[in-house]
Order: C-alpha cells, then structure tokens, then sequence
C-alpha cells in the first residue's frame, strides 16, 4: 500500500489517496498440523491438512455442499467398533445434520482396542477431505487419528490414506487428504479414552479453492505466487472460477493480488504542486473527481488533537480540519492512510491546509 505522509494538519474537501482494498480475504485462520503419511497400498508420502471449516460457518454452506459435500443418502451403513454407550448416542446421529446430538462409543480406547468408524457407501466415490466434529464439550475429540480407504463392500482390504494429530477443538474442522476412491472409510480414533462424533460429512475434491489457497506465497498475503504472478494469469484464474459456489470471496482475493501485481510496475516519481484552481467547479468535479462513496476507512498514526478528527479530512468542509496530536520529528512521520472500497487509478490528489493560519502545512510529502 502507498501511505501518504502528512504533516500536521489536513483539511480535505477533494483529498484522494492512492490507497488500495486490504489483503484480508483469503486470510484464512487455520491450525494445520503437516503429518508424514505412509499408505500401506502406494507407500507414498503424503501430507494432511487439518483447519478449521470455514466454509461450514459462512452464507456459502448451502450452495457449496450441494455442490462439493457427498449426499449422506450414498452411506449405505456406520458400524462401531465399540458399539455405543446409550441408545440416544447412536452412529445415526453422526449424519443427521445437528451438531446438539452425538455418538459415544461404549468403549475406550486403549493400548488393545481402537475405537473405529466404518462407513459403507452405496456408490464408490472419490473424496479428498473430511468433515468432522466430537461432541460439544470436546470430550472424545480425536486428537489422534487414522483415516483408510476400501474399494470393496467386505474384507478387510482397507489402506491407510492419512494419518494426523491434532488440538481439541469445538469447531468443525476440515481433515484434508489426498483424492482417493472410496466403497468404505473406516475413521480411526487411536487417542486413549472415550471418542465421539457430532457429525462428520465427506467432501470432494475441490480444484478452484486448492488454487485460490496457493495464491498467494505465505500468510501475509504480500506477495503473489509464481504460477499467478501476471494479470493474465490472473484474469484467466477468475474466468475459472466464476461458476464456483465462493466465487465472491474469490474474487476480492483475485483483486488484492492484482493491485500487488501492478504495483510492481509503479516506479515513484517527482510530484508537482500548484494551486488546484478547478476546486470549485461542479462540472469539473463530477467528470474527474473520485467519489466519496468509494472511500471505505481513513486513518492516520498520529491519533488527533482535541476535536479535530481525520474524518474531518473527507467531510466536503474547508472549515473543519484534522490536527495530528503527534508532531513529526526524526524518528516519527505523520501519515494518513485513506482505504478504497474499489481499485482505482488517480493522478492527483487535491489537499487544503487549515484555513485559518496554514498551520501544519505540509511543505514536504510523500
């Protein structure tokens, strides 16, 4: 982001900033425990993702499970290994959609027993990701687990697909693994103790939100990856992903990576000032002024003087100012930052001073 550094005071009726939208889509929150995998079939390794469900949480829901989300009506049957400790705890209410009711096995887990999840599905499917939530208070949570893979009805064929630890949570978290074809998916709870299920759902694999997660190199969100480094690039990964059910958290992602992308390219320059004599013509205004409509937030670093907010600064008024509460001195600049709610292209910024004596004028910017 470009910061304009003010000093002083700052009066602003027509004052632009080129700001751009904050990098905060696709930031997402996640735990992710990386786990070494040995799958007994293909002795590959493999990595397993475990975060919190976001998507679970949010207005999308709908719209992406009937999309994504394997229909609970292809699980044929749920067996448990150590039956169930009431019959109001059943494996039913592991797909029933409400995460008030739960399965509790009858059985702990111990050094000679595990307690296990086998799903039967009617249809064979391939699935890359499980959704999965303990009862309510945590107890039973499956900090430790297995998850292996059949692609027959019976026997005992079954191939370890992921392997995982992970820290208790009350959310619905997402266990993601590599796509793999399914008849049944037996759930390993290998922590000693009771375990419990609220609800688990099976997902498949999602190629446009394993795109958008490598958009950008790390968390910051500062720098775009290699494979998306170019507006081309980037136009063709949003045409990709105009039909997906996410496509609006997308896009604001697709957009911040652009604005990083261009501002590559910005090289600074030496500005000129001369008086804005164009301030009061309406017509003017209408046809090269940006809007006030599209400033989003303005903030400064120096906090303010008495009354005189850096609101002030975007009120249309000449007669009210922002006053810095902080002088600028060696080690401290006064900045205003002023956040878009679109990406624009501006060429110049209109400033006013306090009106009554100049006092702050800022003799030297940038």
């Amino acid at each position: 982001m470009n910061k304009k550094k003010i000093s002083a005071i700052l009066v602003a009726s027509l004052t632009i900033n080129t700001i751009v939208p904050n990098l905060s889509v696709l930031a997402k929150t996640t735990n992710i425990n990386k786990i070494i995998q040995d799958s007994q079939k293909t002795q590959e390794i493999n990595k397993v993702e475990v975060s919190k469900f976001e998507t679970y949480y949010s207005k999308y829901k709908e719209s992406y499970d009937k999309k994504f989300k394997m229909d609970n009506s292809n699980i044929e049957s749920i067996t448990s290994t150590g039956g169930n400790l009431r019959a109001n705890v059943g494996t039913a209410n592991i797909i029933d959609g409400n995460l008030d009711t739960y399965w509790e096995t009858g059985k702990h887990t111990s050094d000679s027993f595990k307690n296990e999840l086998i799903f039967t599905l009617k249809e064979e499917t391939v699935l890359n990701r499980i959704a999965y939530r303990s009862a309510w208070n945590t107890v039973g949570f499956a900090e430790d687990f297995e998850i292996w893979a059949s692609d027959t009805a019976e026997g005992d064929d079954f191939n370890l697909i992921a392997s995982a630890t992970t820290s208790k949570a009350t959310d619905v978290i997402e266990i993601k693994f590599n796509p793999t074809n399914f008849k049944r998916v037996k759930f390993v709870f290998k922590n000693t103790g009771t375990a419990t299920a609220s609800e688990m759902m099976f997902y498949k694999e999602d190629v446009a939100q394993d795109k958008l997660n490598s958009l950008f190199t790390d968390d910051t969100l500062t720098k775009v990856s290699e494979e998306f480094n170019s507006i081309q690039a980037l136009n063709e990964l949003e045409e990709s992903v105009k039909e997906h059910p996410l496509y609006e958290k997308f896009k604001q992602s697709i957009e911040d990576a652009k604005v990083i992308v261009e501002n590559k390219k910005i090289k600074a320059s030496k500005a000129n000032m001369r008086k804005a004599s164009y301030v009061e013509n309406e017509e003017y205004n209408n046809l090269y002024r940006m809007s006030y409509d599209n400033i989003k937030s303005i903030s400064n670093n120096g906090g303010h003087y008495w009354k005189q907010v850096i609101e002030n600064a975007i009120d249309g008024d000449l007669n009210s100012y922002w006053e810095t509460s902080k002088g600028n001195n060696d080690a401290f600049n006064n900045e205003v930052e002023v956040t878009f709610n679109e990406p624009v292209k501006l060429n110049r910024i209109v400033y006013a001073p306090r009106q009554s004596d100049l006092k702050g004028f800022a003799e030297e910017v940038e």
